[in-house]
């Protein structure tokens, strides 16, 4: 029984700790958009000396977040939002929530990822127990460099939340390429190891799985 509420904390835990990650750049950045809308629905009437209804600020927003996405389209228009974001990248604390935001975003909006395209097996978290992960990067110069041979950032998710987990740099020679789909792998995970095959009852489940991108994005996206 002890053990059994120990790991009910264990998983309440995890939940939390994730889900308070997921949120604080979403909170951060609605917040951050309401004093903005505030903001500019006091300013503008004072500028334009007009007598503007509320909610101007939003319109605003929109107006600016269109002529951004134009811009964004050409070259100069690039240049001048990459110096803008180089400028935000030096201001203390403030840098910190803005690429954070630009991390989540960027994470969500990309149609494919490459990264947990590859299912591997290491030895966790001792010689005869193997754990499945994901391989992120095989470009590791740095880390290689100071370790003195090639290595490879593998994400070790943990059961039954695979949105949670541990980011190891391991030597290649010890990761083992194991032939299942990123999606029956995440599968094999949520399930707790019930479901840890692509042919159970005669049947390619991957047809009926989610990517793992897809199920990384619509977790985030949900919070």
């Amino acid at each position: 029984m002890k053990e059994v509420v120990i790991k009910i904390i264990k998983v309440l835990r995890q939940s939390i700790i994730t889900g308070t990650l997921v949120l604080i750049p979403a909170v951060t950045s609605i917040f951050i958009l309401y004093k903005l809308f505030i903001w500019l629905d006091s300013v503008l009437p004072t500028a334009l000396n007009l007598d503007l209804p509320a909610g101007t600020g939003i319109l605003a927003i929109l107006i600016i977040t269109f002529v951004t996405g134009i811009l964004a389209r050409h070259y100069l228009g690039k240049q001048i939002i990459n110096m803008v974001t180089n400028f935000i990248a030096h201001i203390p604390v403030v840098s910190k929530v803005y690429m954070t935001v630009q991390q989540i975003v960027d994470l969500i909006s990309q149609p494919k990822m490459k990264a947990f395209s590859k299912v591997v097996l290491i030895e966790y978290p001792r010689k005869g127990v193997w754990v499945l992960g994901f391989v992120t990067s095989y470009e590791t110069p740095e880390i290689s460099e100071t370790v003195g041979e090639k290595m490879v950032c593998v994400y070790v998710p943990t059961a039954p939340n695979p949105i949670s987990g541990f980011t190891m740099y391991l030597p290649q020679s010890e990761i083992r390429d194991v032939n299942i789909s990123p999606e029956i792998a995440v599968k094999a995970i949520v399930s707790m190891g019930m479901v840890s095959s692509a042919k159970a009852n005669g049947k390619n489940e991957s047809k009926k799985m989610p990517t793992f991108s897809e199920w990384l994005k619509s977790k985030l996206t949900k919070e």
